[in-house]
C-alpha cells in the first residue's frame, strides 16, 4: 500500500475522495438533524395549535353560556349542551397531545394535571346543565362561579403551554445546533488528519523506495551494487529454469587500472569508473538486463540474448563502447586508452548450474582473456577476440 500511495496524483485522487466522502457525511448529518427537528416540532406546533383552538372554543362557550343564563331564549339548552360535549372532547385531544409530546419540562406535567382538574369543573357544569329544574339564584351563582374559574384557567393553560413549547424549541434548537456544528468540525478534523496521514505515509514511502534504492546502488556510478547483483542473479537463474530462457553472464575487469590510477590519481580514477560505468549502461538496450559494480573496477552484466552469438555480438559491442571513450591511459600498452576485458557465460534453456558455478567460470574466462593480451572477450574456454 505504501508504494501504491507514493504517486503524486494517487495522492491528489484520495485526498479529494477524503474530501468528498468528508462532505458526504456533514450533508447526511445535517439531512439528519434536520428531520429530527422537524419531527421534534411536529408535536409541538400541533400542542399550540389545538392550545389556540382550544382556548377559542372554550371562550365561546363561556360567551354563549352566559347570554344562555340570562336570556334561555337566545341559546337553548341543548345547543349549550351541545357546545360542551365538543369543548369536552376538545380538551381531551388537547390532553392527549400533550401527553405525546416530547418534552422532559416539569411544566407540561403542571398543564395536564390541571387540565384533569379543567375537565372535571366541565363535567360539572354539564351535571348541572343536564337537570330539568329551572335554575335557581345558587345555582346561577355556582355555575358563574365555575365559568370563571374555567375561563381563568384556559387562559393560564394557553399561556403556559405556549410559553413552555417555545421555551423548548429554542433550547432544543440550540442543543441541535451545537450538535451539528460538532459533527461537522469532527469530520473536518479527522478528514485533515487523515489527509496529512496520507501525505506522511506518502513520504513515508517514498523514502523506503529511496533507501531501497540506495541499498542496491553503487554510489560512485550509479549501477547496482552486489546486494542488486546477487538479486538480480537469483531472479534470472529462476527465470531460465522455470522459463526455458538462456541467460548470459559478462564479467568485465578494467585492464591496469591500478597503475592507471597510481599514475594519474585516485580523482581521475574515480572520474573514469564514472564514465566507464556510464557507457556500460547505455549499452543495453533490454529492459530487465543490467550492469552492476561488484568491486573496485569489476562490472558484471545479466542479460538475455537468443543465441550464444547474439551475446557475443553485445559483449564485443559493449568493449567498444568503452574504447569510444578514449579516455587516455599510458600504462596499458599497445592501446594508450583504457579497455576493458572480459569472460562471458551462455547458459543454454533450463540449465541447472548454480550462481556460484556460473561466476567462477566467468571469472575464469575472464582470467584468461587477461592472459591472451587484454582489451578481449573469452566466452567459456574459448578466446574470443574483438573484431
Amino acid at each position: 500500500m505504501l508504494t501504491y500511495i507514493t504517486g503524486r496524483h494517487t495522492r491528489v485522487v484520495l485526498s479529494l475522495a477524503l474530501i468528498a466522502l468528508s462532505m458526504t457525511a456533514i450533508y447526511f448529518n445535517n439531512l439528519v438533524l434536520g428531520k429530527t427537528r422537524q419531527q421534534m416540532e411536529a408535536y409541538p406546533t400541533e400542542l399550540i395549535i389545538d392550545s389556540h383552538n382550544t382556548y377559542s372554543q372554550t371562550n365561546t362557550f363561556l360567551i354563549k353560556l352566559h347570554i344562555h343564563l340570562k336570556d334561555p331564549s337566545l341559546y337553548s339548552r341543548e345547543d349549550i349542551l351541545h357546545e360542551l360535549d365538543i369543548l369536552t372532547n376538545r380538551w381531551k385531544l388537547l390532553t392527549s397531545i400533550t401527553k405525546r409530546t416530547p418534552y422532559t419540562d416539569g411544566t407540561l406535567k403542571n398543564v395536564l394535571r390541571e387540565s384533569h382538574i379543567l375537565r372535571d369543573q366541565l363535567k360539572n357544569v354539564q351535571s348541572i346543565l343536564s337537570g330539568n329544574e329551572k335554575f335557581s339564584k345558587q345555582t346561577i351563582e355556582e355555575l358563574e362561579k365555575d365559568l370563571t374559574t374555567i375561563d381563568d384557567q384556559s387562559v393560564y393553560l394557553r399561556t403556559v403551554t405556549e410559553n413552555t413549547v417555545y421555551k423548548e424549541n429554542a433550547a432544543q434548537g440550540r442543543l441541535l445546533s451545537h450538535y451539528a456544528h460538532t459533527v461537522s468540525w469532527a469530520i473536518g478534523i479527522v478528514t485533515a488528519l487523515l489527509i496529512i496521514a496520507l501525505f506522511l505515509l506518502a513520504s513515508l514511502a517514498r523514502q523506503r523506495a529511496q533507501l531501497n534504492a540506495l541499498s542496491r546502488t553503487d554510489a560512485l556510478t550509479g549501477l547496482g551494487n552486489r546486494r542488486a547483483f546477487d538479486e538480480q542473479m537469483t531472479l534470472f537463474l529462476e527465470i531460465n529454469r522455470r522459463q526455458s530462457l538462456p541467460l548470459q553472464m559478462l564479467l568485465l575487469d578494467v585492464d591496469y587500472f591500478k597503475k592507471y590510477n597510481d599514475t594519474y590519481g585516485h580523482i581521475k580514477g574515480d572520474e573514469a569508473l564514472i564514465a566507464i560505468g556510464a557507457a556500460l549502461g547505455a549499452s543495453l538496450k533490454r529492459k530487465g538486463d543490467g550492469f552492476f559494480r561488484i568491486g573496485g573496477e569489476e562490472f558484471v552484466c545479466l542479460f538475455q540474448c537468443s543465441d550464444q552469438k547474439a551475446a557475443v555480438a553485445l559483449a564485443d559491442e559493449i568493449l567498444q563502447n568503452v574504447r569510444n571513450l578514449a579516455i587516455v591511459h599510458e600504462k596499458n600498452p599497445p592501446h594508450g586508452i583504457i579497455t576493458v576485458s572480459g569472460g562471458l557465460v551462455h547458459l543454454d534453456r533450463k540449465s541447472d548450474v548454480d550462481a556460484d558455478k556460473i561466476r567462477q567460470a566467468a571469472d575464469f574466462a575472464l582470467y584468461q582473456a587477461k592472459e591472451r593480451g587484454r582489451d578481449q572477450i573469452v566466452l567459456s574456454d574459448h578466446i574470443h577476440p574483438p573484431s
